[in-house]
Order: C-alpha cells, then sequence, then structure tokens
C-alpha cells in the first residue's frame, strides 16, 4: 500500500522528528547530570523514536518503484532488530549494575552487554545502507547525505562484526547520520507540505 500525496509531506516530516529526537537523546542523554532512572529511561526513548524513524523511510519507500521498493521490508526489519537488541541490552546492564561486584554474575553480564552492543551496529548499519540505496536510485534523500550515509552504513556494518571492540564509531557515526537525516526530512516535509497552500494563494 503506497502513501497518498496528501500524506507523504505527513509521513516525511514525522520521520524526520523522529530522527531528531532519536539522535538528541541518543548522543546528549549518556553526558546528562541525571539520575539512573531518568538516564534510562531517555536512553531506552532514543532508541525506539529510533524505530519511528527507519519506519517512516521505509514507508517512503514503496513510492519509489520496483527497482527499490523491495528494501522497503529490510529497513523496517533491520530497524526493528536494531531496537530489539539495545532494549535487551539495556535489561542485562541494568541488571548487571544493580550486582553485587563480587558476584559471579557481574563481570559475564556486563560482557554480554558489550558484545550486544557492538552487534546492534550491524543491523544499524544495514538500516542505513537500505536507506541510502533508495536515496541514491529514487533520490529521496539529498546526494550529500546518501553518499554520506552508505560511508556511515558501511563503517557500521563492519564495527558491529568486531566483536571485542570497544570501537563505537558505527554507533557515533549512525547516530549522527539519523540526526541529520532527521533534520532534511522535517524540512523537506515542511517544503512539500507548504508548496500547494503557496500554489493556491490568492494573488
Amino acid at each position: 500500500m503506497s502513501i497518498s500525496h496528501t500524506d507523504a509531506p505527513r509521513t516525511v516530516r514525522l520521520a524526520g522528528f523522529c530522527g531528531i529526537a532519536s539522535g538528541v537523546l541518543l548522543l546528549a542523554t549518556p553526558a546528562l547530570p541525571a539520575p539512573d532512572s531518568v538516564t534510562h529511561t531517555l536512553w531506552l526513548l532514543g532508541w525506539v523514536v529510533l524505530l519511528g524513524f527507519f519506519a517512516g523511510t521505509a514507508t517512503m519507500t514503496r513510492d519509489t518503484g520496483p527497482r527499490t521498493a523491495w528494501l522497503s521490508p529490510a529497513i523496517s526489519a533491520a530497524g526493528a532488530v536494531l531496537v530489539s537488541v539495545h532494549l535487551i541490552n539495556v535489561g542485562i546492564e541494568y541488571t548487571a549494575n544493580h550486582l553485587s561486584k563480587a558476584s559471579p554474575a557481574h563481570e559475564p553480564l556486563h560482557q554480554v552487554g558489550g558484545a550486544l552492543f557492538t552487534l546492534g551496529m550491524l543491523p544499524f548499519g544495514i538500516a542505513i545502507v537500505a536507506s541510502t540505496a533508495v536515496g541514491l536510485v529514487a533520490r529521496t534523500l539529498p546526494r550529500w547525505l546518501t553518499w554520506i550515509g552508505l560511508v556511515v552504513g558501511l563503517t557500521a556494518v563492519v564495527n558491529g562484526t568486531m566483536l571485542g571492540t570497544e570501537s563505537a564509531w558505527g554507533f557515533l557515526l549512525g547516530t549522527l547520520w539519523v540526526l541529520a537525516g532527521g533534520i532534511t526530512l522535517a524540512a523537506q516535509g515542511t517544503k512539500t507540505a507548504a508548496a500547494p497552500q503557496l500554489a493556491t494563494a490568492p494573488a
């Protein structure tokens, strides 16, 4: 099912706002001088809202023709796996942090949490690469954003296979790309929605 011309600007704009909210929450929350209960909630919200960004991107993909429409479920599936992995990771890290350091489960749980965080960059990269592939072919995104996104997505995919590493370039660059993409889509949706009104306005 494709979105109508009336709903398209709204979908693009909503996806953009989700990208902005997710990027801000995921980048700013770790630096907040707030209680753990607050930062955990904001961190979780950042991941959940990210699902809205990729869902909106996938919806836009359905209208781009048979050459790229098949990527729509890939974007949705990768986004869902990404968010699921990080929600599980939050639960594991929360449990580890509330165990005594002397507990035999404390360190293994942290190691599992670190591994999940790294693995989460793999679907993150796949979702970004699929989104940029559509952008390159169907021009749903600016060229500069798609080329940067392709590099960022491939970086995240490679980073996601490096279990045991402390490098998180895939997460950092991917989140920055989502923030930039969110700003772009929000502006694009706003301009598209305003265009018909300007065209019909009395001289």
